[in-house]
């Protein structure tokens, strides 16, 4: 996000970016075959291929504006001459250059749409302790939205999605690896943080809301487990609470809401009901690390998954993309990141914790639960 106009900065500091239109040029799974080093960590080598993509790009795939007004302009000459000579060696030359511009306007497409961040429409039990398997991994890729933003190392979902049969081996063998020893590889669950403002002329830093952006490869590993995790939430989870639970639904909350204030609209007596509304102001902000600990550990999940989970919150290093540049990178103490998709189920259990004290309370007569 740009909060002000000014000159451009230092290209250095921008992060890569893997380009989806690089997918539709025909010389590109060739230059994946090649570049890709099979004898790499996965991070390695994707970290290795970045040099080759940024060669390629400007030797091979070059500007699509540039390529696109030389195309142009190569049309509008031949045109001209058609309208002088029409020969059959001028339709061929016509009818290649269009096929070249069709090529040319699909990708630029794509690459606007990529920058859109649209969602792409058209264009303890046996899920807790069962090894997780290569398929596991595979899905969990597959179900990202193709362009969604990509992490620090640049790559986005499409970028896995589109060459499986060249890099899936290699990612599936990442994450089995995470989930096999419990040690998450060092810059594996780094992000950068983009300020999503919430009002129109934010003033005050409280005022934006921070997303992580991080990489597909920790995303993979995460999704895999989060899909595994949703399936026994119901069973950690009272019903008190709906948001991220299969088969609830938050308007099932509102709904009793809506009936507890008609209740207390027509309660007659001396003696009223009082109800509370908790607005929890930077809520994945503050959660403590060894709370979030203490809370898996009374939920019951195995050890393994515990440390799974904290391997993956803690210790991060992140910058702040500020002005389409990195900050220096610092690290958090506490908190759940916003784009990572475990955070919202952590985040729910943590709030199961709030909802045992209302209960605990409700038993011990000091909460007098309403009756509707």
């Amino acid at each position: 996000m740009e909060l002000e106009p000014g000159p451009v900065g230092d290209p250095r500091k921008r992060p890569f970016r893997f380009e989806a239109a690089w997918l539709k040029h025909p010389g590109f799974k060739q230059m994946l075959e090649i570049s890709w080093n099979k004898d790499m960590e996965t991070p390695r080598a994707l970290e290795k291929l970045k040099v080759a993509l940024k060669k390629w790009n400007r030797d091979v795939f070059g500007d699509i504006q540039k390529r696109k007004e030389v195309l142009l302009d190569d049309i509008k000459a031949i045109q001209d001459e058609l309208e002088l000579i029409p020969t059959d060696a001028l339709l061929d030359r016509e009818e290649q250059l269009l096929k070249e511009m069709d090529e040319i306007l699909e990708q630029e497409e794509i690459m606007w749409f990529q920058k859109s961040r649209e969602k792409w429409i058209a264009l303890g039990d046996h899920n807790t302790s069962r090894p997780f398997a290569a398929t596991e991994v595979e899905k969990a890729v597959r179900s990202m939205g193709r362009y969604k933003a990509p992490g620090p190392d640049g790559y986005q979902p499409i970028f896995y999605q589109e060459n499986w049969k060249v890099v899936g081996e290699f990612v599936a063998r990442f994450a089995l690896e995470f989930f096999r020893t419990g040690e998450l590889k060092r810059g594996t669950n780094d992000a950068i943080v983009v300020l999503i403002p919430k009002v129109m002329k934010p003033e005050k830093i409280t005022q934006f809301r921070p997303i992580s952006l991080c990489n597909v490869l920790f995303k993979t590993i995460t999704k895999t487990m989060v899909m595994r995790l949703k399936k026994v939430m119901q069973k950690l989870i009272g019903p008190a609470q709906s948001s991220f639970i299969p088969g609830r639904l938050s308007a099932d909350n509102i709904v009793l809401v809506q009936e507890a204030v008609h209740s207390m609209k027509k309660k007659k007596g001396r003696r009223g009901w009082m109800l509370l509304k908790l607005d929890l102001e930077k809520a994945y902000d503050r959660i403590r690390w060894d709370f979030l600990e203490d809370t898996l550990k009374s939920a019951g999940l195995p050890e393994s998954w515990i440390q799974w989970i904290l391997q993956c919150v803690t210790g991060p290093d992140m910058s702040l993309l500020w002005n389409g540049e990195r900050t220096e990178a610092f690290q958090p103490q506490r908190g759940l990141r916003q784009g990572d998709p475990l955070s919202p189920y952590l985040f729910v259990l943590c709030m199961e914790r709030l909802c045992h004290l209302i209960d605990k309370s409700v038993i011990g007569k000091k909460w007098k639960p309403i009756r509707l």
